[in-house]
């Protein structure tokens, strides 16, 4: 077993245990519709009727905390985690939450893989560039 593998597997292990762990709240078998709240909501929206289409429905607050984990910092969270976020009662909890996120060492660490490699970030061929560059380069988009 390699150790993607390992993790993967782990990582579902961890899904399914949150999710049987944790409760689903009534309220949110039927989501509510999705409503703009910022300029880039109030354009995306433009943009989507504009073709005919509609946004999908807002989803449960379970579904938003796997998301952005997932899609922030490359994680899942923990049952500690979850649980805080689910008793949080404030309406704009979502939005801390992925200001929270965005400023965990996590966050950084998890861009700069994915920058490096759509950059092509490595010191063996084709590249070919010096370690030490490779290492300035990494470095400097972990900076940025």
């Amino acid at each position: 077993m390699t150790w993607r593998s390992f993790y993967l597997l782990t990582a579902a292990v961890i899904l399914v245990l949150n999710s049987t762990l944790l409760p689903v709240h009534a309220a949110e078998a039927n989501p509510a519709p999705f409503t703009p709240t910022c300029e880039l909501d109030r354009l995306l929206l433009k943009g989507l009727e504009k073709r005919g289409l509609t946004p999908a429905a807002r989803c449960s607050d379970e579904v938003f905390l796997r998301r952005a984990y997932l899609a922030l910092t490359g994680s899942i969270p923990t049952p500690k985690e979850a649980r805080a976020f689910y008793d949080h009662k404030r309406a704009d909890k979502r939005a801390r939450l992925i200001d929270a996120l965005m400023k965990r060492p996590e966050f950084a660490d998890y861009w700069t893989l994915k920058w490096c490699d759509i950059l092509r970030v490595k010191a063996e061929f084709p590249i070919n560039l010096w370690p030490n560059g490779v290492q300035a380069y990494a470095r400097w988009i972990h900076d940025a």
